[in-house]
């Protein structure tokens, strides 16, 4: 089951190792890299943290709207398994 998180919602513990041990493991998926940068941020999650997709978001007139954030090179699917057709970011 995929569900929307807000930051305040995520398990630090949980994500940070899931981008850990993932395949692409950047600097910037980190939680602490993201708290950096983002000034709002949350996350599609995939079961116990085995796949996340992070955003950066924020909210004009109460409508939230998704940005790229600065010194954040992309926002991509992680997992800490192999990503198939059907998952990857540039199928969205």
């Amino acid at each position: 089951m995929i569900r929307f998180l807000k930051r305040k919602e995520i398990d630090v513990y949980k994500w940070d190792a899931c981008i850990a041990q993932s395949t692409d493991e950047q600097a910037f998926y980190y939680t602490w890299y993201l708290d950096t940068c983002c000034e709002t941020w949350g996350a599609l999650v995939e079961g116990n943290y085995e796949t996340v997709f992070p955003f950066a978001y924020k909210s004009k007139l109460g409508i939230d709207y998704i940005h790229q954030a600065f010194f954040i090179r992309h926002f991509g699917v992680i997992s800490k398994n192999e990503i198939d057709e059907k998952k990857s970011a540039s199928n969205f």
